[in-house]
């Protein structure tokens, strides 16, 4: 598994969901394993409109994984930053030396969203991998037709769902893949489509036929997944974490 810094960003309406959500992803791990920043927190020097966020993120970003104990960074994106923005951020060159950007994860409550502003949250979600929705569902039905590209998942107050996918499984339903033959790029590729709708995030390494000096790094959140190649650094075995929504999931053998 890769050592760089593990980052999710959460957008969609702020609201109540936000505070339990990050007090579960910051009590999983071990002390100081797990940062939350958020994009509106003038305190890391954002949040004001004299300053330019890609700068004062940058900069906020880099400060934190400095600490060679952070594991894992939750991006909350506040709900005047453009999504589209954070994510540059997040995967630009000066960054992928130090995180490894997982995805996007959307969150929406149906009674935080009038009919009337619905419009716009929900647009600017279009670019995020998963979307977890509280709401009846006629509401889940309409966030799945306004974002096509995204998984949409419903979820329930407890946030077990949500506090699984951030954690990247330390939370409980994480399932390993372990394989020590190396395996074709098609075939990987063909066994991260045809994961039960249950599994909404696979990381880790994997050793393929096309590359046999170099590793896969395979992240997958949602509907969107990635595979890219790099050194292979010694890694002797693919090795896989895929987080499911509840115990007890059947993944087809890689």
């Amino acid at each position: 598994m890769s050592d760089l810094v593990e980052v999710v960003a959460v957008a969609g309406p702020r609201g109540p969901i936000r505070e339990p959500l990050r007090a579960r992803l910051l009590a999983g791990g071990a002390a100081g394993e797990a940062v939350a920043l958020c994009t509106d927190d003038p305190a890391w020097g954002m949040g004001c409109e004299c300053c330019e966020l890609r700068g004062a993120l940058l900069a906020a970003v880099t400060r934190i994984v400095a600490d060679p104990a952070v594991r894992r960074l939750l991006i909350d994106v506040g709900d005047g930053t453009e999504l589209g923005e954070v994510v540059s951020v997040l995967r630009s060159p000066m960054l992928s030396r130090v995180l490894e950007f997982v995805g996007t994860v959307g969150l929406v409550r149906e009674e935080e969203l009038s009919r009337a502003s619905a419009a716009r949250p929900l647009v600017r979600l279009r670019r995020a991998g998963l979307i977890l929705v509280q709401g009846r569902a006629p509401f889940v039905t309409r966030v799945r037709e306004e974002c096509q590209e995204a998984r949409v998942l419903p979820i329930d107050d407890s946030l077990e769902v949500v506090a699984r996918v951030l954690s990247g499984g330390s939370c409980g339903g994480g399932h390993e893949v372990v394989r020590s033959r190396p395996v074709r790029l098609a075939g990987l590729e063909a066994w991260l489509d045809a994961l039960p709708d249950e599994v909404v995030r696979v990381d880790g390494d994997a050793l393929v036929l096309e590359w046999p000096s170099r590793r896969a790094v395979v992240r997958k959140l949602g509907g969107r997944s990635e595979i890219r190649s790099l050194p292979r650094d010694g890694l002797a075995e693919t090795r896989l974490w895929a987080v499911s929504t509840r115990d007890g999931v059947a993944l087809k053998e890689l």
